[in-house]
């Protein structure tokens, strides 16, 4: 488990002028599981509950598990529990629990947003969101040609509006573990927590018409 790579979807902040350099790509997703095989995928809270209310499931503890995780992140608050940062993830056995024999993903509609950028990226500057292609996922993905066509718009306006939605979600996470805050985590418990918690950000994110399914 502390070996496998995850999906980089926290986001880059970048404070100095620089000038991005593009891979030029065309992208069609195979559908073949690939990724969901290679990558231990990050959860918050808003994650967790899509699975709940769109997927009917309730038995959340079963598809949950604690990743540990001691690269830093600002953007994305772990949980801590005895001097070692952690994350949730959806469990992985060689592959993602919501991942089929015939490589289709059980939860598609409502996956965790992790999976939904992938393999792409998202570069926070300033006030604006850039997305460009997963470095790793250059080496990995299928699906991706690296063709000199520009990756196309649709798919880069798409992203960027789930980009600041994720980035809300976050800065909503963050606030439910700063309230956390126990030395010791019992999943169970920490779950219980977070759905409450969830429960009353879906109601705020509905609010303002950033909630997506």
């Amino acid at each position: 488990m502390k070996n496998k790579r995850f999906i980089n979807i926290f986001g880059k902040a970048k404070k100095f002028f620089f000038i991005y350099y593009f891979d030029m790509v065309s992208f069609q997703c195979k559908n073949d599981g690939n990724c969901c095989k290679k990558y231990w995928v990050p959860l918050t809270h808003l994650d967790i509950f899509r699975l709940h209310i769109y997927g009917k499931i309730n038995d959340l503890i079963n598809y949950i598990e604690l990743h540990e995780y001691n690269e830093e992140n600002s953007r994305w608050k772990s949980i801590i529990a005895n001097n070692t940062s952690y994350y949730l993830s959806l469990k992985y056995d060689g592959k993602c629990i919501f991942l089929t024999n015939d490589g289709k993903c059980k939860v598609h509609l409502f996956k965790p947003f992790a999976c939904r950028f992938y393999p792409f990226e998202y570069e926070v500057c300033g006030n604006k969101i850039l997305i460009d292609v997963n470095e790793q996922a250059k080496k990995e993905c299928p699906g991706l040609i690296l063709d000199n066509s520009e990756i196309d718009k649709e798919i880069q306006e798409k992203l960027k509006k789930l980009a600041r939605i994720r980035l809300k979600e976050i800065e909503l996470w963050n606030k439910a573990i700063s309230e956390w805050n126990k030395d010791k985590i019992d999943l169970e418990e920490l779950i219980k927590f977070l759905m409450r918690k969830a429960k009353e950000d879906y109601q705020y994110l509905l609010s303002k018409k950033l909630w997506v399914m």
